[in-house]
Protein backbone atom coordinates (compact mmCIF):
# COMPACT_ATOMS: atom_id res chain seq x y z
CA UNK A 1 0.00 0.00 0.00
CA UNK A 2 3.07 2.69 0.32
CA UNK A 3 4.27 1.07 -3.00
CA UNK A 4 1.18 2.79 -4.34
CA UNK A 5 0.75 5.43 -2.48
CA UNK A 6 5.14 6.38 -3.69
CA UNK A 7 3.88 5.50 -7.09
CA UNK A 8 1.20 7.56 -7.45
CA UNK A 9 2.63 10.51 -5.74
CA UNK A 10 5.57 10.40 -8.51
CA UNK A 11 2.85 11.24 -11.19
CA UNK A 12 4.80 13.85 -13.43
CA UNK A 13 2.60 14.83 -16.13
CA UNK A 14 -1.56 15.74 -16.04
CA UNK A 15 -4.09 14.05 -18.50
CA UNK A 16 -5.11 16.02 -20.57
CA UNK A 17 -8.25 15.18 -22.44
CA UNK A 18 -7.67 14.61 -26.43
CA UNK A 19 -9.17 16.88 -28.73
CA UNK A 20 -10.26 16.78 -32.33
CA UNK A 21 -10.40 19.37 -35.85
CA UNK A 22 -13.73 20.95 -35.99
CA UNK A 23 -14.72 20.81 -32.36
CA UNK A 24 -17.02 23.34 -31.43
CA UNK A 25 -16.53 25.89 -28.41
CA UNK A 26 -18.90 24.35 -26.22
CA UNK A 27 -17.08 21.15 -26.79
CA UNK A 28 -13.91 22.23 -25.85
CA UNK A 29 -15.24 24.02 -23.10
CA UNK A 30 -16.72 20.24 -21.75
CA UNK A 31 -13.13 18.91 -22.31
CA UNK A 32 -10.66 21.12 -21.35
CA UNK A 33 -12.73 23.66 -18.88
CA UNK A 34 -12.79 27.79 -19.34
CA UNK A 35 -9.27 29.40 -20.79
CA UNK A 36 -6.65 31.02 -19.03
CA UNK A 37 -7.09 33.89 -21.72
CA UNK A 38 -9.12 34.67 -24.90
CA UNK A 39 -7.63 36.88 -27.65
CA UNK A 40 -9.36 37.52 -30.61
CA UNK A 41 -6.19 38.50 -33.36
CA UNK A 42 -8.52 39.41 -36.47
CA UNK A 43 -10.02 37.34 -39.54
CA UNK A 44 -9.38 35.79 -42.50
CA UNK A 45 -9.26 36.65 -45.87
CA UNK A 46 -12.70 35.50 -46.16
CA UNK A 47 -14.13 37.11 -43.27
CA UNK A 48 -13.73 34.22 -40.63
CA UNK A 49 -12.94 35.27 -37.09
CA UNK A 50 -9.85 34.02 -35.46
CA UNK A 51 -9.51 33.57 -32.01
CA UNK A 52 -6.66 32.61 -29.52
CA UNK A 53 -7.43 30.48 -26.48
CA UNK A 54 -4.71 29.61 -23.74
CA UNK A 55 -4.66 26.94 -21.21
CA UNK A 56 -1.75 25.65 -18.71
CA UNK A 57 -2.57 22.35 -16.71
CA UNK A 58 -0.11 21.56 -13.56
CA UNK A 59 2.75 18.32 -14.06
CA UNK A 60 1.98 16.18 -10.89
CA UNK A 61 2.10 17.38 -7.88
CA UNK A 62 5.84 18.41 -7.49
CA UNK A 63 6.11 21.75 -6.83
CA UNK A 64 9.05 22.72 -8.98
CA UNK A 65 7.14 21.36 -12.33
CA UNK A 66 6.31 23.97 -14.79
CA UNK A 67 2.81 23.65 -16.17
CA UNK A 68 2.46 22.95 -19.63
CA UNK A 69 0.80 25.63 -21.17
CA UNK A 70 -1.00 24.91 -24.54
CA UNK A 71 -2.84 27.57 -27.46
CA UNK A 72 -5.94 26.64 -29.10
CA UNK A 73 -6.89 28.41 -32.23
CA UNK A 74 -10.65 28.87 -33.26
CA UNK A 75 -11.91 29.55 -36.41
CA UNK A 76 -15.28 31.03 -37.01
CA UNK A 77 -15.97 29.41 -33.76
CA UNK A 78 -14.01 25.71 -34.54
CA UNK A 79 -11.42 24.06 -33.41
CA UNK A 80 -8.43 24.63 -35.93
CA UNK A 81 -4.94 23.84 -34.61
CA UNK A 82 -4.21 22.93 -30.43
CA UNK A 83 -0.36 22.84 -29.68
CA UNK A 84 1.84 23.71 -27.05
CA UNK A 85 2.82 27.33 -26.65
CA UNK A 86 5.41 28.68 -29.05
CA UNK A 87 5.16 31.78 -30.36
CA UNK A 88 7.14 31.48 -33.62
CA UNK A 89 4.56 28.61 -34.55
CA UNK A 90 1.13 30.26 -33.18
CA UNK A 91 2.33 33.26 -35.49
CA UNK A 92 3.37 30.83 -38.43
CA UNK A 93 -0.51 29.46 -38.47
CA UNK A 94 -2.12 32.99 -38.67
CA UNK A 95 -0.13 33.70 -41.24
CA UNK A 96 -0.73 30.63 -43.17
CA UNK A 97 -4.07 31.52 -41.97
CA UNK A 98 -4.02 34.63 -43.56
CA UNK A 99 -4.55 37.07 -40.28
CA UNK A 100 -1.78 38.50 -40.88
CA UNK A 101 -0.85 40.51 -44.46
CA UNK A 102 2.00 42.34 -45.52
CA UNK A 103 1.41 45.25 -43.25
CA UNK A 104 1.60 43.42 -40.04
CA UNK A 105 4.67 41.56 -41.13
CA UNK A 106 6.55 45.20 -42.49
CA UNK A 107 5.64 46.49 -39.04
CA UNK A 108 6.65 43.27 -37.06
CA UNK A 109 9.96 43.39 -39.26
CA UNK A 110 10.80 46.95 -38.70
CA UNK A 111 10.34 46.60 -34.98
CA UNK A 112 12.48 43.88 -35.11
CA UNK A 113 15.11 45.75 -36.77
CA UNK A 114 14.70 48.89 -34.08
CA UNK A 115 15.02 46.04 -31.47
CA UNK A 116 17.88 44.57 -32.56
CA UNK A 117 20.50 47.62 -32.25
CA UNK A 118 19.46 48.09 -29.01
CA UNK A 119 19.80 44.82 -27.53
CA UNK A 120 23.33 44.53 -29.16
CA UNK A 121 24.13 48.05 -27.59
CA UNK A 122 23.25 46.55 -24.40
CA UNK A 123 25.62 43.22 -25.14
CA UNK A 124 28.17 45.33 -25.73
CA UNK A 125 27.81 47.81 -22.94
CA UNK A 126 27.91 44.72 -20.27
CA UNK A 127 30.67 43.02 -22.05
CA UNK A 128 32.70 46.66 -21.66
CA UNK A 129 31.37 46.53 -17.81
CA UNK A 130 33.07 42.91 -17.60
CA UNK A 131 36.18 43.36 -19.41
CA UNK A 132 36.50 46.68 -16.98
CA UNK A 133 35.67 44.89 -13.39
CA UNK A 134 38.25 42.03 -14.93
CA UNK A 135 40.77 45.16 -15.55
CA UNK A 136 40.73 46.15 -12.42
CA UNK A 137 40.81 42.84 -10.50
CA UNK A 138 44.12 42.11 -12.28
CA UNK A 139 45.34 45.42 -11.38
CA UNK A 140 44.14 45.09 -7.66
CA UNK A 141 46.05 41.62 -7.99
CA UNK A 142 49.26 43.25 -9.29
CA UNK A 143 49.23 45.99 -6.47
CA UNK A 144 48.67 43.42 -3.96
CA UNK A 145 51.81 41.32 -5.36
CA UNK A 146 53.93 44.49 -5.29
CA UNK A 147 52.65 45.56 -1.70
CA UNK A 148 53.80 41.55 -0.73
CA UNK A 149 57.12 41.88 -2.21
CA UNK A 150 58.07 45.30 -0.78
CA UNK A 151 57.03 43.58 2.74
CA UNK A 152 59.28 40.50 2.07
CA UNK A 153 62.23 42.94 1.41
CA UNK A 154 61.92 45.61 4.15
CA UNK A 155 61.48 42.35 6.69
CA UNK A 156 64.87 41.20 5.24
CA UNK A 157 67.96 42.25 6.86
CA UNK A 158 70.26 44.19 4.46
CA UNK A 159 73.76 43.40 4.39
CA UNK A 160 76.17 45.65 3.16
CA UNK A 161 79.30 44.60 2.17
CA UNK A 162 82.38 45.44 4.55
CA UNK A 163 84.37 48.64 3.46
CA UNK A 164 87.56 48.42 0.73
CA UNK A 165 90.48 48.99 2.14
CA UNK A 166 91.95 52.27 1.39
CA UNK A 167 93.51 52.58 -2.26
CA UNK A 168 97.19 52.43 -2.36
CA UNK A 169 98.81 55.39 -3.92
CA UNK A 170 101.10 54.72 -7.16
CA UNK A 171 104.73 55.63 -7.55
CA UNK A 172 105.41 56.78 -10.92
Amino acid sequence: MIIALFLGGCKTTAKIPQLTNSLSIKSVIELWGDPQEKTQVGTTPKKYPVELWKYSFKKGHSLSGKPEEWVLIFVDSELYLWLEDDPDKIFKELLTLGVYGDEEMSFLENQNSQQNPAIKAEETRRTMDILHTYQLYQNTQMQIQTQQLLQTLRQQPVYLPPPAPPARQIRQ
